[in-house]
């Protein structure tokens, strides 16, 4: 073994001895935070698309839409959409700029309860969120009665009862 590749396996052995360290303290730390009561578990978020043109298009209307108490904070991201019909059926994808809100698990069957939406981890659509790329919700329309507490719609626009005043429900 030359002189290079010693100095490579030893490397490669300290740094996976530091990461069995890094786990077993990190382990430990868990454990001691459930005994003494103090352990928490990292709440699970999913972003949803707020689409201009869309059913939810403002961080106002999934909060009416959701029942969520306060107003949901909006991050600036892309959105990749993957498209099966182009370059001749061998697929592409569309970058765009896009907003989006995240909700927590109840949060997100309430969403799904009362509107249509596309979930899925086939990779359709992503967006970066948390660092990360991410499969988000994107709201498709919303379920008839499906509008959340009631609010009143905005003004000017067609309110069809669903209290976001856009319009839009599905049958």
């Amino acid at each position: 073994m030359s002189a290079l590749q010693r100095a490579i396996a030893s490397k490669a052995q300290q740094e996976e001895e530091d990461d069995d360290a890094w786990r077993a303290a990190r382990w430990a730390a868990a454990r001691k935070a459930m005994a003494d009561g103090t352990f928490k578990r990292t709440e699970v978020r999913i972003p949803v698309v707020l689409s201009p043109d869309g059913p939810v298009p403002s961080p106002e209307a999934l909060q009416r839409l959701v029942g969520i108490e306060s107003l949901p904070e909006v991050l600036e991201t892309t959105l990749t959409t993957w498209d099966s019909s182009k370059n001749g059926g061998l697929g592409g994808s569309t970058v765009t700029a896009a907003r989006i809100c995240h909700v927590n698990y109840s949060e997100k069957k309430r969403l799904e309860n009362r509107a249509e939406v596309e979930y899925d981890a086939t990779g359709k659509y992503e967006v970066i969120f948390r660092g990360k790329k991410r499969c988000p919700m994107v709201v498709k329309s919303l379920k008839k009665g499906g509008g959340g507490n009631g609010a009143a719609g905005n003004k000017g626009t067609a309110d069809d009862g669903d209290g976001l005043g856009n319009g839009k429900v599905t049958k």
